[in-house]
């Protein structure tokens, strides 16, 4: 049984499944519907997603404790964290600053580093025009009923803020303790694998291993 945006009985596997900015929580089913062995994940839809109200602005802070919101809200005192891509940067978040809700997190192809060049691509894929020639009835199909032309807008201004004021440091990093599974692949387009190996090593008592 998958529980898609919040919506069946309590998950007693209180594995939570974190999709990526634009997306919805219908990109990890095929993940999650390969699972098995019992487990049982939750997918929610993130903040402003999924036809989910968007807020006038976006912040990390925001995103990741509507999550533990919605934990609340479900009877979940902890749960095991996976992230994809933006999801993971949640993720991050959440076991940095709540670790006493978080048992666990992986997370896939995350970006961390919001540097210049960074922002300056994710505001071009961002850019509205590109995202209604390319993808205009993929939006429409994620997000129904929203004005989704603001929830990209609202997401590059969210890129711009964190390539000024990170809402992961380095020490941050270093100050997770729970335990954590990064993975990425070395021909990633959008993280690096020099970035990635950096990432593998900022997490608290973290080490690192390469597979071809």
């Amino acid at each position: 049984r998958l529980q898609g945006d919040w919506s069946s009985d309590v998950c007693s596997s209180d594995l939570v499944m974190l999709h990526g900015a634009r997306g919805t929580h219908q990109e990890l089913l095929p993940l999650a519907q390969a699972m098995t062995g019992g487990c049982v994940p939750i997918l929610p839809n993130l903040l402003g997603h999924g036809g989910r109200p968007i807020p006038d602005g976006f912040t990390i802070r925001a995103m990741a404790f509507d999550i533990l919101e919605q934990m609340d809200a479900r009877g979940i005192e902890s749960a095991y964290l996976f992230g994809y891509s933006f999801g993971g940067y949640i993720a991050f978040y959440l076991a940095r600053h709540a670790p006493e809700r978080i048992r666990g997190v992986c997370t896939l192809a995350t970006k961390i580093l919001y540097d210049k060049h960074t922002v300056a691509l994710f505001t071009q894929l961002s850019n509205i025009d590109r995202v209604r020639n390319r993808q205009q009835a993929l939006m429409d199909q994620r997000h129904p009923g929203q004005d989704w032309e603001r929830l990209v807008s609202g997401l590059a201004d969210l890129y711009r803020e964190l390539g000024q004021t990170p809402a992961l440091t380095d020490s941050d990093l270093g100050s997770i303790t729970i335990p954590t599974l990064t993975i990425s692949a070395n021909n990633d387009q959008i993280v690096p694998w020099p970035e990635s190996l950096k990432l593998a090593y900022q997490i608290g008592r973290a080490s690192c291993r390469e597979r071809v």
